[in-house]
């Protein structure tokens, strides 16, 4: 009975630390997602409109193409596009967190997925 016992405590503890650092995870992931989106609302996104604004200038001025002006607008509609996928990144990394702090459990599969998620778009702007 003793080493029964002794076997339960060790799975505890290995719970223990395995959601321990799943909380650390997750609120890293979430810390992270936030920084990023926050970067495309408040820099990249605004300074994207600011060169597609300066481009129909220089259409309007006749310094550039009809082609350089559509461009630039797809430039800005492709970073707005990762602005709100950053955003729901964020989005889903949060509601993990508040899973986890409120006691639910979260499925190992979320979990990687948000990490996932996180550290692929770690090299974008």
């Amino acid at each position: 009975w003793p080493s029964k016992a002794r076997a339960a405590a060790a799975r505890c503890q290995d719970l223990v630390a395995r959601t321990r650092s799943h909380a650390r995870a997750t609120a890293r992931s979430a810390t992270t997602a936030h920084a990023r989106a926050r970067r495309y609302t408040d820099v990249v996104l605004p300074e994207q409109r600011r060169a597609t604004a300066e481009a129909l200038r220089q259409y309007n001025g006749m310094q550039i193409s009809v082609f350089a002006l559509l461009a630039a607008r797809r430039s800005e509609l492709e970073v707005a596009l990762e602005e709100i996928s950053a955003t729901q990144r964020y989005a889903d990394a949060a509601a993990a967190l508040s899973a986890l702090t409120a006691g639910a459990p979260v499925s190992e599969s979320v979990m990687s997925r948000a990490n996932l998620s996180s550290s692929a778009s770690e090299g974008a702007h």
